[in-house]
């Protein structure tokens, strides 16, 4: 999915645990293989406004501080075909053993977007009253926390 965005072209890049290939540059072809690693070039080009997620479980916690821009994390869900199955089948969810957020966001600079995504924890830590800049599309068991400093 290419968009024209400011000055340059929005870009999609991709993750998917069960790939064979060693190569990860988050292409379709060449995905990374830890949500974690998709974010951290996410960070680093701005021209990054999704991730795209495919089926598996991602046992990993993510953080979000100072996020640079608008970022969404989505699963390869069609509405139009209405395939739940692809919802249900791409899980994010704690490292095993650590009782924390899957996601936690804090002080981000654009909007972080969640679509077609299963078992979604999120902790945020808000600065005012106002909730932060998350928004949620056909995601299930989603689960927000916020604290307020």
């Amino acid at each position: 999915m290419l968009v024209l965005c400011g000055a340059g072209w929005a870009q999609s890049i991709y993750v998917n645990q069960s790939s064979v290939y060693e190569e990860q540059d988050g292409s379709e072809l060449y995905p990374y293989h830890e949500v974690g690693a998709a974010v951290a070039h996410a960070v680093g080009d701005e021209a990054v406004d999704t991730i795209i997620i495919l089926p598996g479980i991602y046992r990993e916690n993510i953080s979000l501080i100072n996020f640079p821009h608008n970022l969404t994390f989505r699963s390869i869900f069609d509405p139009l075909l209405n395939n739940q199955e692809i919802i249900s089948s791409t899980i994010i969810q704690g490292a095993e053993d650590v009782f924390d957020s899957v996601f936690y966001i804090s002080q981000c600079n654009g909007q972080i977007s969640f679509w077609g995504l299963n078992n979604i924890l999120v902790l945020s830590h808000l600065y005012s009253q106002v909730e932060p800049p998350i928004s949620l599309f056909r995601a299930t068991q989603y689960h927000h926390r916020a604290t307020l400093q």
